[in-house]
């Protein structure tokens, strides 16, 4: 394994905000809003903020105060960040980023989990970058997919001196997530992922052979964009607690329970005509009644969420432990 640090030659950023001042950009749209796509001066306004007021060096300085390596995994030079606690009952969490995206995506939650407030669970925090994303190696053929890189994060782990260890990711990263649950049992205690259905598909096979086990849906920040009376927030929620009312009356015959960590539906025209013709419930309320209900919104929450899900203090979940983010259903 490699130290590394990350420097951008000064050139490249010169050249990019040469070509960000060069742009030729079109005539305005015929309609105010975002009916006819991203306006015009919105995408100026971004343009400007590139060019002159984003602090790259900033940002590389921020990266750099992590210890960041290189290691060769499955021929490729793979960059990562390993994150050890000073604690010593720190759990091993590994996180995937998803696509398109790199690492930075997780460094406001990372400090919350490293070195967490007095009495709660700390982890060692390990952050990959996937092959031709950000930091690592591009393949150069093909054959890089689920299974290659389940093995190669594994590897990562052995590799870096842990036998068993958690792992957490969005986008991507859940459906590695996902396929690491169930290809590597012995290995893995258990996943906090976001993607709703396709963690699902491949863990509640899983569980099924336990015979035990729970999956937690959480509803996290992605919908916070729409207003709660409107109809994509509506439909999102409805989206998360029809899949666990569908997912709870389908597993409860296989001894897995199906919880929700969410907002719910809004008390709204809406919301009551998706409660009886989606969920089929009269009363919206009754929502709260058959699900635990709460929410999940800010960096310090997801990682308290994490360090739940791992404590004695969970009571919601028992055995192979899944916990899955259906957040973007209104997107």
């Amino acid at each position: 394994m490699t130290p590394f640090r990350l420097a951008v030659p000064q050139s490249d950023l010169d050249d990019l905000r040469l070509r960000l001042s060069r742009t030729r950009w079109p005539e305005p749209e015929t309609e105010p809003g975002w009916a006819q796509g991203v306006p015009l001066e919105y995408c100026q306004e971004l343009c400007r903020h590139w060019e002159k007021h984003y602090d790259w060096r900033a940002t590389e300085a921020r990266f750099n105060a992590l210890p960041q390596f290189l290691t060769e995994l499955e021929g490729l030079n793979v960059h990562f960040v390993h994150l050890r606690s000073a604690h010593e009952n720190a759990l091993p969490l590994l996180i995937g980023h998803g696509w398109p995206g790199t690492v930075m995506e997780m460094l406001d939650i990372v400090d919350h989990l490293v070195n967490p407030d007095d009495g709660e669970q700390a982890f060692h925090v390990v952050l990959p970058s996937l092959p031709g994303f950000g930091l690592s190696e591009r393949p150069a053929s093909t054959g890089w997919g689920i299974g290659r890189a389940v093995t190669a994060w594994d590897e990562l782990m052995s590799r870096l001196g842990y036998d068993r260890y958690l792992v957490h990711g969005p986008d991507w990263g859940s459906y590695l997530a996902g396929a690491m649950a169930t290809r590597l049992p012995e290995r893995v205690m258990g996943i906090h992922a976001f993607g709703a259905h396709h963690v699902c598909q491949l863990a509640v096979p899983h569980l099924r052979s336990r015979p035990r086990g729970d999956v937690v849906l959480i509803s996290s920040q992605s919908t916070q964009s729409f207003d709660p009376n409107s109809a994509p927030y509506t439909m999102a929620k409805a989206g998360l607690e029809a899949l666990a009312f569908t997912l709870a009356r389908e597993e409860a015959r296989n001894g897995i329970r199906v919880n929700v960590v969410a907002g719910g539906l809004v008390n709204t025209e809406m919301g009551r005509r998706v409660a009886k013709g989606a969920l089929g419930v009269d009363d919206i309320h009754d929502l709260d009644r058959n699900v635990p209900l709460g929410r999940v919104c800010e960096p310090e929450d997801i990682a308290s969420v994490v360090r739940f899900l791992v404590s004695d203090r969970c009571t919601l979940v028992t055995g192979q432990r899944i916990a899955v983010d259906g957040g973007g259903f209104g997107r």
